[in-house]
């Protein structure tokens, strides 16, 4: 599934609220405390061996430049978003599932397939289960909304990391 065009980089926006660790996410394995992004970052990785590399849109989730977000998926074919949501700040986790859902209901996303992530940088495995999908009110989603839930600390690339890695790949068809 997704909007894959043969021969073209496939396209992954990461995007949540500010200091929710999509940085960390992204440059897991290459640093231990990566610099937030500050505006949007554009790089090229290959996050699983032997797989094609993906073109990574790493926007800001300041509050001031959530607006623009529009402006990069509206212009950019994106087969896959990632929604980092910090998992242990309950003061913002109902904003982030809101724009979490704002997101999927975007016409210029239908096609993308979503996976949030659960930023628990106080565990050190992951989970994926139904009550995953109810903290994230996946019964309010569209039917038609490909997704998959994982809870993982961001900051441990490792088997964790991996499977939610794979399962983007699988689903976009790389």
């Amino acid at each position: 599934m997704g909007n894959t065009q043969k021969g073209k980089l496939p396209q992954v926006l990461v995007v949540g609220l500010e200091g929710s660790g999509k940085s960390s996410l992204v440059y897991s394995e290459e640093t231990e405390n990566p610099e937030p992004t500050q505006s949007f970052k554009y790089f090229e990785k290959e996050f699983l061996p032997g797989k094609k590399k993906l073109g990574i849109w790493d926007l800001s989730g300041k509050d001031c430049l959530q607006p623009l977000w529009s402006a990069f998926y509206k212009n950019i074919l994106f087969q896959g978003v990632v929604f980092v949501i910090d998992y242990n700040d309950q003061g913002s986790f109902d904003q982030a599932v809101e724009r979490f859902h704002f997101l999927t209901n975007e016409e210029e996303l239908r096609d993308s397939v979503f996976l949030a992530v659960l930023n628990d940088y106080k565990i050190e495995s992951t989970e994926v289960s139904e009550e995953l999908q109810k903290l994230v009110k996946a019964e309010k989603l569209h039917p038609s909304v490909k997704f998959s839930v994982a809870k993982m600390n961001v900051k441990k690339y490792n088997s964790e990391l991996v499977s939610a890695f794979e399962w983007l790949y699988s689903s976009i068809s790389v």
